[in-house]
């Protein structure tokens, strides 16, 4: 009896840790996309996660969207919505 009263508590606390290590922050992984701006190629940092539709991005205080592409400047990347993303 003096067992299970002590066990009980000790399992809880153990299983919060656990949770608590289960439930961590993921962050997203960016990859690396070019945009060809004002006659230059320019590298950006970009979530396009893939899908169907093409990827672009809005730079900030710019409303024009570019097209994200791969490193071969020639493949444009893929995204799920086809919605530009936000980027400074």
């Amino acid at each position: 009896m003096k067992t299970r009263k002590l066990m009980l508590p000790l399992m809880a606390f153990v299983c919060a840790i656990g949770m608590a290590f289960a439930s961590a922050n993921v962050v997203k992984e960016q990859s690396t996309g070019y945009i060809f701006e004002n006659n230059a190629w320019r590298t950006v940092q970009v979530d396009c996660e893939t899908g169907e539709e093409n990827c672009s991005v809005l730079l900030s205080g710019d409303e024009t969207p570019y097209p994200v592409f791969e490193a071969d400047l020639s493949t444009q990347k893929k995204s799920v919505t086809g919605e530009p993303i936000m980027i400074d």
